[in-house]
């Protein structure tokens, strides 16, 4: 059975989006990213694009699997020296650029979504099944595009 997709554009400030693969699965969380860089789909994939947001090459960018305890791959940031925050098994899961897996940071219960805040975007915060928790980090997150709306 084949999968008609047709891409999708919206115009969000001076961007868009755009459909860049589908395949048989609606992606989990993606990533803004510059063009000329790599999105992230559905996390343990990754897609490379050129300059004019033309797909190049479609990889794993990591291995998310194990025997941790509950949690899935959803929320996702980055911060701005290009390391990935990922929801996951056991907690946020923790990747160089390159995808290394450089650490998870333990919560008591499963993390489902995740954002960089505070003035000076050093603080996490991670929603949770019941609570929202706080913690500083020592790399600010990329800034939302949202930011630019506000402060341009």
């Amino acid at each position: 059975m084949a999968i008609e997709a047709t891409p999708v554009r919206k115009r969000i400030g001076v961007g868009s989006v755009r459909m860049l693969a589908y395949h048989r699965a609606v992606p989990g969380p993606t990533l803004r990213v510059r063009q000329g860089s790599t999105v992230m789909v559905a996390f343990t994939n990754a897609i490379d694009i050129d300059s004019s947001g033309k797909m190049l090459r479609r990889r794993i960018f990591a291995d998310m699997c194990g025997d941790e305890p509950p949690g899935l791959p959803d929320g996702m940031k980055v911060d701005s020296t290009g390391r990935v925050f990922c929801t996951g098994r056991g907690g946020i899961w923790v990747f160089e650029p390159d995808g290394t897996h450089i650490g998870t940071i333990r919560l008591p219960e499963m993390s489902v979504n995740l954002a960089f805040g505070g003035d000076d975007l050093k603080t996490l915060f991670v929603c949770a099944v019941t609570s929202v928790y706080t913690l500083r980090v020592k790399t600010p997150g990329m800034p939302h595009p949202w930011y630019n709306v506000r402060t341009g």
